[in-house]
């Protein structure tokens, strides 16, 4: 908005004093945390989650992040009998495992390697220079060193 002149730049740099970057749930390495965390929120703290749900909540997008999760849980402790502490895909809903089956495909894909090929040629035409390929690539620095991470480069 400001390049665009529909907002004020000193303005902005007044309101823009700390930028602190969340990570989506999804590039979170911590989701099993998270999870006990939930759990024990929701007065579940005894409750664990089997390793092959572990696994399907692992390589799932969270479009709705720990909002999602924590909704999934609770709808998957209502579904357990009184007496089970494990959670399994069997206690989720037939609707949110159909997407969790759909979202289960190998990492890697035409969007993440054409990424992946655009970082590494902006990094090599300028050297690797991170401060000036990400300022070519539009992003942060903070924002390529991140991007390098998921990309395990």
């Amino acid at each position: 908005m400001v390049r665009d002149k529909m907002f004020r730049e000193d303005l902005y740099y007044r309101i823009n004093g700390v930028s602190v970057g969340l990570p989506s749930l999804r590039e979170r390495e911590d989701i099993s945390q998270l999870i006990d965390t939930v759990l024990s929120k929701l007065g579940a703290g005894h409750v664990t989650v089997s390793h092959e749900l572990a696994e399907l909540f692992a390589h799932y997008a969270w479009p709705g992040n720990i909002r999602q999760l924590e909704m999934v849980l609770r709808a998957a402790l209502a579904m357990r009998e009184g007496n089970e502490t494990e959670l399994t895909p069997e206690h989720l809903s037939d609707h949110f495992l159909e997407e969790l089956h759909a979202s289960t495909r190998p990492s890697g894909g035409l969007i993440r390697d054409q990424e992946l090929e655009l970082i590494r040629s902006t990094l090599d035409s300028y050297q690797g220079n991170v401060s000036a390929a990400a300022q070519a690539l539009g992003i942060s620095r903070a924002t390529l060193y991140r991007k390098l991470k998921q990309l395990q480069w």
